[in-house]
């Protein structure tokens, strides 16, 4: 905004400031009879604005002010974010959302992301995460879809023997037990009779291995995890300008499970 002081003798020096609502520049001093302001980027509000140049004046002249009016179209940004293909349950997803400005807006971008609506019923539904850095006007960032795959937990119960089914492992220390019992018998005393008795005492423990009781296996129900449910899943795109736009910006973008 250039601020131009003349008068009918000398040309004029001093200093000026341009004010505009809120906005209060700093002192600018007159080179010439003129002076350049340059108004920071979101200073002004959309719309027909009022500025106001103050003149402070100088030895030959007084004090002076006048006023001009500029129109200031509203500054912001666009989201959008590219559709991904379709996946199965227990699958991701990624989605590319772009920010673009519109009208020379300049600033950074945080993106949040969360699902909103689905034509699926019932299920886990669909997750959907963004990186929380701010990103640039012109950038990229990448949203990611996350979904469960169906689980069934089953209980399995482990086969238990009877107490007394140990199998030829029951017999053989049994044989045992009686074989030390026939060598703690002295060599004279062992006759056929002894040996004999061995051998009918091993026939039995092996008789008995053989009767113990059955052991038992099963299966029992577990519960069910159903997953991500087969649908569309539409996720929007929450956007927070730095500097702040009005009204919020958002993009929207869907996934589908088969």
């Amino acid at each position: 905004m250039t601020a131009t002081v003349s008068g009918s003798g000398p040309t004029p020096t001093g200093t000026v400031t341009l004010t505009s609502g809120s906005y209060t520049s700093a002192t600018g001093t007159l080179v010439g009879g003129v002076y350049q302001f340059t108004i920071p980027a979101n200073t002004l509000s959309a719309g027909t604005d009022t500025l106001k140049v103050t003149y402070s004046g100088d030895g030959n002249y007084g004090s002076a002010s006048n006023t001009a009016t500029v129109t200031v179209t509203g500054s912001t940004f666009t989201l959008s974010a590219t559709t991904p293909a379709t996946i199965a349950p227990g699958a991701s997803a990624t989605s590319t959302v772009t920010v673009t400005a519109v009208n020379g807006y300049t600033g950074t971008v945080s993106l949040t992301c969360a699902e909103t609506s689905t034509t699926a019923s019932g299920g886990d539904g669909a997750g959907c995460s963004i990186p929380s850095n701010a990103v640039a006007i012109g950038g990229t960032a990448t949203a990611t879809v996350t979904t469960t795959a169906p689980v069934t937990a089953s209980l399995a119960y482990p086969e238990i023997r009877g107490k007394g089914n140990k199998g030829w492992l029951g017999a053989g220390g049994g044989a045992v037990l009686a074989f030390l019992a026939f060598l703690g018998i002295p060599a004279r005393r062992r006759s056929w009779r002894a040996m004999l008795g061995m051998i009918v005492m091993m026939a039995a423990l092996g008789s008995l291995a053989g009767c113990g009781g059955g052991g038992s296996s099963g299966g029992g129900g577990g519960q069910t995890d159903p997953g991500t449910a087969a649908g569309t899943y539409t996720f929007t795109v929450y956007a927070t300008g730095n500097p702040t736009v009005t009204p919020a910006v958002t993009a929207t973008f869907s996934v589908t499970v088969n």
